[in-house]
Parts: C-alpha cells; sequence; structure tokens
C-alpha cells in the first residue's frame, strides 16, 4: 500500500481546518445570555461549552464574539456583539458572577466608542443602576474635555451599582494602529460582577 504523500497529508489537515471553522461559524450563538447565579457550567453546555473556563489556565481561551445580554428581571441589559475575555463563577456554588468583555470587535474610531458607551449607560440609567458621583468614576459624557482627555490617551471609566447586588464598570483606551500612522482607535471595557468600588461624592 502506497503511503500517502505529504501533499495530501497537509491537504487532509487543511480540509479538517477549513471544516472545523465553516462548522463553528455556523454554531456560533448570536447572543449569549446568562442569568446572575445560573450554574456555570450549564451556561457552559448551553453554548456547546464555547465559553472559558472559570478554572485558570495557561492556554488562551478560543475567542467567543456574540452579543452579551443580562438577563434580569430590573437591572437587565444587552452589548452589541462583544468579545468575552473572562467570565467567573462564585467559588462556593459554581454560579456566574462576573464578565469582563470588549462590546465590540474591533478597535473603533473615537465618535463610534462614544456612542457604544452612551448607549450601554442609556441603558442601565433606565433600568434603575446607580451611577456614582465621584468625579474619577462618574458617567462618560460627550464633551469638549472628554475628547481632549482620549486624545491625550487617558482613560475615563464610568461605574454603576444595581443597589448593593451588582456594579459595571466600563473603560475606554486608546491605542495607535501602526498600520495607519496618525491615527488613534479606541477599544471599550466591561466588566459586570460584585460591588467592588465605593462611591466617593464630592470627591
Amino acid at each position: 500500500m502506497r503511503r500517502p504523500t505529504i501533499g495530501v497529508l497537509a491537504g487532509a489537515v487543511l480540509l479538517a481546518a477549513v471544516t472545523w471553522a465553516v462548522w463553528t461559524s455556523l454554531h456560533r450563538p448570536a447572543e449569549i445570555a446568562v442569568k446572575w447565579g445560573e450554574p456555570y457550567e450549564q451556561i457552559r453546555k448551553r453554548y456547546d461549552s464555547i465559553l472559558p473556563s472559570p478554572e485558570p489556565s495557561l492556554l488562551p481561551s478560543p475567542a467567543v464574539i456574540a452579543r452579551f445580554r443580562f438577563d434580569d428581571p430590573l437591572y437587565g441589559f444587552t452589548t452589541p456583539r462583544a468579545v468575552f475575555y473572562q467570565m467567573g463563577a462564585d467559588p462556593e456554588t459554581g454560579g456566574f458572577d462576573s464578565v469582563q468583555l470588549s462590546p465590540q470587535v474591533k478597535p473603533l474610531p473615537l465618535n463610534d466608542v462614544i456612542a457604544i458607551v452612551l448607549d450601554i449607560q442609556d441603558q442601565l440609567r433606565r433600568g434603575g443602576w446607580r451611577p456614582f458621583q465621584y468625579s474619577g468614576m462618574h458617567p462618560i459624557e460627550d464633551t469638549p474635555e472628554l475628547r481632549r482627555q482620549l486624545h491625550e490617551c487617558q482613560f475615563p471609566t464610568s461605574v454603576w451599582n444595581a443597589a448593593d447586588k451588582y456594579q459595571v464598570t466600563i473603560d475606554i483606551s486608546c491605542r495607535s494602529i501602526s498600520v495607519q500612522p496618525g491615527q488613534t482607535y479606541y477599544g471599550v471595557i466591561l466588566e459586570l460582577g460584585r460591588p467592588f468600588w465605593t462611591d466617593r461624592p464630592g470627591e
């Protein structure tokens, strides 16, 4: 029996890789919806285990891109298509208790990033979340001062509390794209978890 040539083997590997990529793209959910305290392994099974494991790992997690919906009767909100970085579970109960994501799939121009942030903040405000009054963590607003800070790569942060149950932190950062000298693109990081920061009104 003739042994398969390297070219045939390489072609088979490439075909398998393409098939896997097509399968995952067809089966990738458009939205990841979670409830606070829901067993995290149950959530992972619902989405075919594409979500990162809550256990620390030296291996990078595969990219998960989907809308995020926090399913809560009072404090729920939804993001645009997002890149999921981390999801956490309570070590005692195994229930979902945190997520870190970027509500965009690539760095974006300033106007686009501000629009994303304002939309999420508007959802939080309508849902009864309370914004911090502390000057370093109050709501992000589209003002000349904000744009000046961002052009200087200062990183504004907005923090919101849902009673004493949850806390959302929104950060904007800037980065220069080397293939486009002189152009600055921006990224947003959103974190949902238990309250960590404490408001300091008047400061």
